[in-house]
């Protein structure tokens, strides 16, 4: 095109109408696996959605652990208005044992971490262990015991404190017969879980310290919260 225009800026006067601050800005969305990125969640699988492909009666986001001979492990339906499973530990009553199921997490050191767990147990089962240790040297970073006092489903709260840092830490939820034998042949102790969560202390709601801080120097303009990810917000 042959034809030039000229456009010419007055800077001298400021006109009324404001620019939308949505035109300009960042942009933050979650886009990556919501326990790995914006979310303070330590834990995965949290209400045990993952089916048992392994085989081994423990949801794919767990792994069971016991020093028992007979410890039985099953997904079974879940809880009342609750979605997934509900995990269920079984202690045979001639195994003078424990039994539970654990995951790997990375901690924060000297830091506080808040434990919800939704459970019910039989009377054989008085309490749970909740356990934070490394995994190479078996070295326990903090653990806590949760009196369990009800067979209806009933959700405990805890509290466990992280003497220091580490990126390979198991977290384990197990019971025991305590030293106890139920000789009844028929009895067995058994637990079922069907919710359990961790934040440190120093989250802000469920969302990342971090992330709030960066989010803040960001100055972004908009925040989207992933459609597919959306139920893990509550």
């Amino acid at each position: 095109m042959s034809k030039k225009a000229r456009i010419s800026v007055c800077c001298e006067k400021v006109g009324s109408n404001k620019i939308n601050p949505y035109i300009f800005g960042n942009f933050v969305e979650d886009i990556r696996d919501h326990m790995d990125a914006m979310l303070a969640y330590v834990l995965k699988d949290m209400d045990f959605e993952e089916e048992d492909y392994n085989r081994d009666g423990v949801s794919d986001g767990w792994y069971p652990i016991t020093n028992g001979k007979n410890t039985v492990f099953a997904l079974e339906p879940a809880a009342p208005l609750h979605s997934g499973h509900s995990q269920r530990i079984r202690l045979i009553s001639a195994d003078d044992c424990y039994g539970g199921i654990a995951q790997r997490v990375s901690v924060k050191g000297n830091m506080e971490y808040r434990i919800k767990i939704y459970a019910r147990a039989t009377e054989e089962i008085s309490q749970i262990k909740l356990e934070v240790v490394d995994i190479h040297g078996l070295e326990s970073l903090g653990s806590t015991v949760v009196p369990v006092d009800s067979h209806q489903w009933k959700e405990y709260t805890a509290s466990i404190f992280i003497t220091r840092e580490c990126n390979n830490a198991e977290f384990r939820i197990t019971i025991s017969g305590n030293g106890r034998q139920w000789f009844e042949h028929m009895t067995k102790g058994n637990l079922w879980i069907d919710h359990v969560s961790m934040l440190p202390a120093d989250s802000v709601g469920n969302v990342k310290k971090e992330v709030i801080d960066m989010a803040r120097d960001l100055n972004c303009g908009m925040m989207r919260l992933g459609g597919n990810e959306i139920s893990c917000y509550h």
